[in-house]
């Protein structure tokens, strides 16, 4: 009995290890545009099924991807779970080494399910649930002396080649005096900068943090322990903040009239919609159980908004000037998503009495 005891303590433990263990993986702009599938596995139990848990019972994890599993609830149930997230990672930029990272401690979930009395051989069950994910934060930065280039030369050859100055990058240089035209009798001149021979510190602190969140509603029903079916409908909300402060340096007073420049970019993206979801579970033989569930196509309107900002201090003529592309009037951009549909079959194999293995499709 004592052995059994410390062996489910163990177990405990480790499972906690392995669900709050180290993130390696880096976040960005495409997990916003996956927005309609966030996949969330929120429960320890779920996350450690890495998500085939959808023909399993009374699991608030599995609730999300099935409603059907809400159908073997008996007694009321109340859940949470907080889950510890730690990015670490090391940027190379011109042979040198730049370490950086996030740590968090995210709420994952908040749930209650409430069994209802039986109508016949049914049992009805009640549920309700807010969930998020919270991956999409993430800090890295780096830092290195350039003797060959610049972001300004960058600028500078593109419209040199061709292109037209860029509302949120070259064009704010251009209003900043980083860059200019090397003849200025001449409107067809070439476009020079404040550094014709580059030796300058580069550095950037690129930052994102947001979060997808679900408040749903769920019911379920189950009969004498072998059907159960549900059904899921909710909101779903994004919040998302993308930021880069890039700043090029001359530490050593090599350019006379130039000190550094500064440029910001942030972009905001932030929206709803609504989904719902029908599934089922069968356990035909004591040891099988089956799982089907079917998402909707989940429709949600999104908001981006985007700024840059340009600031240089110590330019020709040497005073510190700011310029806003676009001007601070222009409106966010917005759009319409229709998210993709997806049925899901799971497959549960019952060893013993108290062992399970799950798989889904």
């Amino acid at each position: 009995m004592k052995l059994n005891s410390a062996l489910r303590i163990c177990l405990v433990g480790l499972t906690f290890l392995f669900v709050t263990g180290l993130e390696s993986g880096a976040q960005g702009l495409n997990d916003v545009w996956l927005y309609g599938r966030p996949d969330m596995a929120v429960t320890a139990r779920s996350a450690g099924m890495a998500g085939a848990n959808g023909a399993l019972a009374g699991d608030y994890g599995a609730v999300l991807v099935n409603p059907a599993a809400m159908g073997g609830i008996r007694k009321l149930t109340l859940g949470g779970t907080l889950g510890l997230v730690v990015n670490n990672r090391s940027n190379a930029y011109l042979d040198r080494e730049t370490p950086s990272g996030t740590a968090r401690l995210p709420l994952s979930d908040l749930s209650i399910m409430v069994p209802l009395n039986a109508s016949g051989s049914w049992q009805h069950a009640l549920g309700m649930g807010y969930s998020q994910n919270r991956n999409l934060a993430e800090r890295w930065e780096y830092s290195a002396y350039n003797t060959e280039t610049s972001l300004l030369h960058h600028w500078a050859d593109e419209y040199n080649l061709g292109a037209n100055l860029d509302d949120y990058g070259s064009g704010l240089a251009y209003d900043c005096e980083l860059i200019g035209l090397i003849n200025p009798s001449n409107p067809n001149s070439m476009l020079g900068t404040v550094l014709p021979n580059a030796n300058i510190q580069q550095s950037e602190i690129r930052q994102t943090r947001g979060r997808q969140t679900e408040f749903s509603f769920h019911w379920a029903s189950s009969f004498e322990n072998i059907l159960s079916i549900g059904a899921s409908v909710g909101l779903r909300g994004l919040d998302y903040r993308w930021k880069s402060t890039y700043t090029e340096n001359d530490l050593r007073d090599s350019i006379p009239g130039f000190d550094r420049f500064d440029y910001y970019r942030q972009l905001d993206v932030s929206g709803s919609g609504y989904f719902f979801r029908v599934g089922a579970q069968a356990q035909p033989l004591p040891w099988l159980r089956l799982g089907l569930a079917y998402s909707g196509r989940e429709r949600t309107e999104l908001s981006e908004d985007y700024q840059a900002t340009m600031t240089s201090s110590g330019a020709i003529p040497p005073r510190p000037l700011g310029h806003l592309r676009p001007a601070p009037t222009r409106s966010p951009f917005v759009w319409n998503y229709r998210g993709s549909s997806r049925t899901t079959l799971f497959l549960g194999h019952v060893l013993g009495r108290e062992r399970s293995c799950f798989c889904g499709l």
